[in-house]
């Protein structure tokens, strides 16, 4: 009866959406399964999500250590904690840095050419994933930057996750300070 019913809100999404062969909510169904996987009971799961993401990137969990600063947890050149999100639409992996400014490769974000704007790994009606800073990335440009550390209070570190040996998704690592 499910699959009947749906059959009626079809033609709609396929205007929203464009023809059928263009989006499948099965590589966001299985992304969201390995994610489910990863949680193992009711209690704290984003905690338990971030734990095992970082326990699967062989990171070393700072819980123990004092709360530090985005430029402080960062390590140039580090497979895994040298990439931050300076602002919305700019990701970069750090080479180098000092107390007044970093340098590094910006990640090349992946654009939808026919909305201008990202490509998203999900779309909600009133919400998309790079409003969460979540960004879909392929490679990095080529050319080394530097950015003044003053000019981005706002940073976030951030983590690169293999998503099908496609491209990275940039997930933004969300701290609270007390």
């Amino acid at each position: 009866m499910y699959n009947v019913h749906s059959l009626i809100h079809l033609v709609q999404e396929c205007r929203t959406h464009g023809p059928l062969h263009c989006f499948s909510a099965f590589v966001f169904e299985a992304f969201l399964g390995e994610l489910t996987a990863l949680i193992k009971g009711p209690v704290l799961p984003l905690a338990q999500l971030r734990r095992r993401i970082v326990e699967r990137n062989n990171h070393d969990l700072p819980f123990s250590q004092k709360r530090r600063g985005v430029w402080d947890s960062l390590k140039p050149n580090s497979k895994k904690d040298a990439f931050c999100i300076l602002e919305k639409g700019v990701v970069i992996k750090v080479t180098e840095m000092d107390e007044a400014e970093c340098k590094g490769f910006q990640l090349r974000l992946l654009r939808d050419i026919t909305h201008a704007g990202y490509l998203e790994l999900y779309e909600l009606p009133n919400l998309k994933s790079s409003d969460l800073n979540i960004f879909l990335a392929k490679g990095m440009y080529m050319t080394s930057k530097s950015w003044k550390k003053a000019d981005f209070p706002g940073a976030q570190k951030c983590l690169l996750m293999d998503y099908f040996g496609q491209f990275d998704v940039v997930i933004p690592i969300v701290t609270f300070q007390f």
